[in-house]
């Protein structure tokens, strides 16, 4: 990896100034480093475009993209990211919600004969050393918190596309709207509905007729996620859904299931990472009904917790019994002890 340029400064917003960090030690060095193929790496994220060329970061950008030496104004970004989180701080000081500390790495680099233009803000913790930009033992490298932009650059030296990522799930609107002036490639509803729609279709043609009640887990553990999630994180949700659960027929090859997946949503340019719409989900979507004897049927109307325990299959001499644990008002109906 070529590194063109790589700069820091921490956004000090009660002292509504930044201040740029020396990145000297190796130890910074190396941090970045990791942080920059971190974000390089990442497959769960969401794809942006850009309204305006004139807007603050994209001009910049543009600018030091054509002419290589105007390295000194990426400070402009920096000052331009404290301005807004003053901004955002205000907004939320009702809340008593406080933006946390960080500082911005702004990194043009080459790897692997593609040009990127990365923007990151690392937030503080406990175990971020702001002022020598150490990593002390305390915290583990992956349990940093980072709000991504990367820019990927073209061989005219255009921007060609823009992904954002954010290791809380959630893209803030005042990082990607307020701070960058960047807009959605896809609205987070049509996100939330093509991907469900997606995953529910491999998960009916892929285990329907050949596990049934792998089927019937599957299917509820992602009405469980898109249902209860605040975000979609792609890995998260197959991990969830899939990869977490022993199958009941083990000859499924799950990792076969994820593949076809990630394939059909990266076809229609859905992205990997958004925040769940649960509204877009309808309820036809989601009940399930199944006709179990002459003039019965089960209807299952959304996500089971504990579906296992709640419901399941029994045989009893050569007879077949699904047994459902009941309210005791249901329970009453069907109480026929005495009368056997």
């Amino acid at each position: 990896m070529e590194i063109f340029k790589l700069l820091s400064h921490s956004i000090l917003i009660e002292d509504e100034k930044i201040v740029e960090n020396k990145i000297e030690n190796e130890e910074a060095k190396d941090f970045f480093n990791k942080v920059i193929n971190e974000i390089l790496e990442k497959d769960t994220k969401k794809s942006y475009k850009i309204g305006s060329l004139t807007t603050e970061v994209v001009s910049i950008i543009i600018n030091v993209l054509k002419k290589n030496y105007l390295y000194e104004i990426l400070e402009n970004i920096s000052k331009r990211l404290l301005k807004v989180e003053i901004e955002a701080q205000k907004n939320i000081d009702k809340l008593k919600i406080k933006i946390k500390k960080g500082c911005l790495v702004q990194a043009y680099i080459k790897k692997d004969e593609k040009k990127y233009f990365i923007i990151t803000k690392i937030e503080a913790t406990d175990g971020l050393d702001m002022e020598e930009l150490k990593i002390r033992e305390i915290l583990p490298f992956q349990k940093k918190i980072l709000k991504n932009a990367l820019f990927e650059i073209n061989e005219e030296n255009e921007i060609e596309n823009i992904f954002l990522s954010d290791t809380n799930g959630d893209i803030s609107k005042y990082w990607y709207n307020d701070f960058l002036e960047i807009e959605e490639m896809t609205t987070d509803e049509v996100n939330t509905e093509k991907t469900y729609n997606i995953i529910m279709k491999e998960i009916d043609k892929g285990l329907k007729e050949v596990s049934p009640p792998d089927y019937i887990f599957c299917r509820n553990k992602c009405i469980g996620f898109f249902k209860t999630k605040e975000f979609f994180d792609f890995n998260e949700a197959m991990s969830e859904i899939f990869m977490s659960y022993e199958f009941e027929n083990q000859e499924i090859e799950k990792e076969k299931i994820v593949k076809k997946i990630h394939e059909k949503i990266s076809k229609i340019n859905l992205d990997t990472q958004f925040t769940l719409k649960k509204e877009v989900i309808k309820n036809r979507k989601i009940k399930f009904r199944e006709s179990v004897n002459q003039g019965i049927s089960i209807e299952i109307e959304g996500f089971l917790e504990d579906i296992k325990n709640n419901i399941y299959s029994q045989k009893h001499n050569e007879d077949k019994y699904i047994i459902i644990k009941a309210t005791e008002e249901a329970y009453k109906l069907f109480d026929w002890e005495k009368s056997k």
